[in-house]
Formats: C-alpha cells, sequence, structure tokens
C-alpha cells in the first residue's frame, strides 16, 4: 500500500512539473 501512494505522489509532481 505504501509503494502504491509513493508512486501516486510521484505522478502528482510530474503532472504539476509539467
Amino acid at each position: 500500500y505504501q509503494k502504491k501512494a509513493a508512486k501516486a505522489v510521484q505522478e502528482c509532481v510530474a503532472c504539476a512539473n509539467e
């Protein structure tokens, strides 16, 4: 579950970077 949450956070960061 924590790994999944970390992945979601990374995707959020990538979205903000765009």
